[in-house]
């Protein structure tokens, strides 16, 4: 057995709070679908026992619900053993790839964009692993360009401040400005891409400007 594979296993309660809590559910579940087709299984015999006619039929009835009885509660708990080990699988392939969301999000919340979801072959929730890495890289090349358009717009500020002693003539100023405005404008484009709380109450109040003018 190899490491990784021995490191599952002893992982296998990530978070013993919450996969127990979903395993008691799933028993519970399962006990109570257990107990509906225990009863609807072995009316017929427990009617016959009770309410069967003659000591004959109640004799067998009662004969048959012991047989019945006898072998099925031993296999009905090694049903409900069987399905608690099932359950604890599975919230382990659940429960995994969550505290690693939650680890990445951590991450991205103190800004570094360095960390992805990365999950074992068998884990649950590939599809939504897979969508929060492409968001990560989204996220990561609008940084770039943002920090490419800065680096551009530092550039070309130093230059200005160089240059200033030979802008004599306004022609001049403009066209420094012009050039120092495209910069600024590339930076604002790449910042329209985001989308904050406040950019909601913004839209509706030139909403509402809009209905006024109208």
């Amino acid at each position: 057995m190899t490491a990784r594979k021995r490191r599952s296993y002893v992982n296998l309660t990530l978070n013993a709070d919450l996969q127990f809590r979903m395993v008691a559910y799933g028993l519970i579940y399962m006990m109570v679908a257990i107990l509906l087709t225990a009863v609807g299984t072995l009316a017929p015999l427990i009617y016959n026992m009770f309410f069967g006619i003659g000591l004959k039929v109640q004799y067998e009835a009662a004969q048959a619900f012991l047989a019945v009885t006898k072998g099925l509660m031993p296999a009905l708990l090694c049903l409900l053993i069987l399905y608690a080990v099932h359950l604890l699988f599975v919230t382990h392939r659940i429960v995994g790839p969550l505290m690693n969301f939650t680890q990445t999000f951590l991450k991205l919340a103190a800004g570094d964009f360095t960390r992805k979801v990365r999950l074992r072959r068998h884990d649950y929730l590939q599809k939504e692993s897979e969508q929060i890495n492409t968001m990560i890289d989204r996220l990561t090349a609008f940084l770039s360009r943002l920090r490419t358009d800065h680096r551009q717009l530092v550039t070309v500020l130093e230059d200005l401040i160089t240059k200033a002693r030979d802008l004599d003539t306004q022609e001049k100023v403009r066209s420094a400005l012009d050039i120092l405005k495209r910069e600024a404008v590339d930076m604002e484009e790449s910042l329209s891409a985001f989308r904050i709380p406040s950019d909601a109450g913004e839209d509706k109040t030139n909403d509402g400007q809009r209905d006024v003018r109208t």
